[in-house]
């Protein structure tokens, strides 16, 4: 018998003699799956994906490699430049507060349903963090499953500015503010598009939350320029092609911004701000009045190979800066193991840490709601479920 037979036979004999919950026993077999230890997969088809795999992806490394000079070159014709931030340890004595928020559907079927929370902290904690949640509730016949997820998630991201300003107007300024996400307004925001099945009413639901977004950064913006607050947010996961569209590089370089620079930057080297806000309308999204222009650039903040750059975005009244704002993001940036922290500022960690709705969570009170309907006398099959429960024991 094999070390992960043995494994698998012990820890499902702890469920039989009910020593192991069931959810306990998922935990457990996903920890093990993401070291490397076990594998659910059947044995012919691992190894055959594995073959694949370790043939093909060094040639699609190699085939990227060729280029990577030229995209240099094109960017560098462009009139894009690269700079060099300084680290300064001092940065990491600035108050700052750090905001975040988080979102996580339920596998509840009899409706749509995911919880949303956010939080503004601050770094020293002189003061209580400003949370809030709330539970999203919606009809499952008047959107779509996609619709829902951009609906919980726009609604999620509203908390992020609702909590700053009130953690700003109750307990004072602070000398840098670095939110989780972009000020920018993306074309998605500016016009969602209508999904497949969602209801006038759904739609209009929709597109409200979006423009309510907006709106909400635009008020923080200007609460942090009357309290003269530095503003930041910094995007970690960027599927955009923002500077390649502000360069006209979008027909010749295939690849996203994120990965461009991923090839390019070196540790502590950044890009030459643009407009992001011109960058997106470049692109074809329709008009949108704002407070002010954003901007941004790209900084790479880990050393590690395998963390690409951030995008780091500001208001156009902060242009000047630069220099500044750079030097915060690199001098206070995380080094861990764990890649969702590599590389952002301490602020943002704080925040990202606190906020996060982690499925082990959601599963443990959907499990306490399951348990209030049986002591209530209903049955839990009128919430249905997507896949199954073990209430453990």
């Amino acid at each position: 018998m094999s070390f992960q037979e043995r494994i698998l036979a012990y820890l499902r004999g702890g469920v039989r003699s009910g020593e192991l919950s069931e959810e306990e026993y998922l935990e457990v077999m996903e920890a093990l799956e993401r070291a490397g230890k076990i594998t659910t997969t059947h044995p012919e088809l691992y190894k055959g994906l594995l073959e694949s795999s370790l043939e093909r992806l060094p040639d699609l490394a190699k085939k990227v490699k060729a280029h990577r000079d030229d995209m240099r070159r094109a960017l560098s014709g462009a009139g894009l430049e690269t700079f060099q931030a300084d680290i300064n340890e001092n940065m990491m004595k600035v108050e700052a507060i750090g905001s975040d928020a988080s979102s996580n559907p339920m596998p509840v079927t009899a409706a749509y349903v995911a919880l949303v929370g956010g939080i503004a902290i601050r770094d020293p904690r002189r003061t209580s963090p400003i949370i809030a949640r709330d539970i999203l509730i919606e009809d499952s016949d008047s959107m779509g499953h996609r619709s829902f997820k951009f609906y919980y998630q726009v609604y999620a991201e509203k908390l992020i500015p609702i909590t700053c300003i009130k953690q700003i107007k109750d307990n004072g300024a602070a000398e840098v503010l670095v939110v989780d996400g972009p000020l920018s307004a993306s074309i998605l925001l500016r016009r969602v598009p209508k999904g497949r099945g969602v209801t006038q009413k759904a739609y209009q639901k929709i597109q409200k939350a979006a423009h309510e977004l907006i709106r909400l950064r635009d008020d923080l913006i200007k609460l942090c320029k009357e309290k003269g607050i530095i503003l930041i947010s910094v995007v970690k996961r960027c599927t955009s092609r923002h500077f390649l569209a502000w360069y006209d590089l979008k027909e010749k370089i295939p690849y996203r911004d994120q990965y461009v620079f991923h090839q390019i930057l070196r540790y502590g080297e950044r890009t030459t701000s643009i407009s992001i806000s011109k960058a997106i309308e470049k692109q074809g999204a329709p008009p949108f009045g704002r407070y002010c222009e954003i901007r941004g650039f790209y900084i790479k903040t880990s050393k590690s190979p395998l963390t690409p750059p951030l995008r780091v975005e500001y208001p156009e009244y902060l242009e000047g800066k630069e220099d500044w704002i750079a030097s915060y993001v690199l001098s206070t940036a995380i080094t861990s193991a764990e890649a969702e922290y590599d590389g952002l500022p301490k602020a943002q960690c704080l925040a990202h840490k606190d906020a996060r709705i982690a499925g082990m969570i959601m599963r443990e009170i959907y499990k306490r709601s399951i348990i209030k309907l049986l002591d209530e006398g209903l049955d839990p099959a009128l919430l249905g479920c997507k896949w199954g429960f073990g209430l453990g024991d």
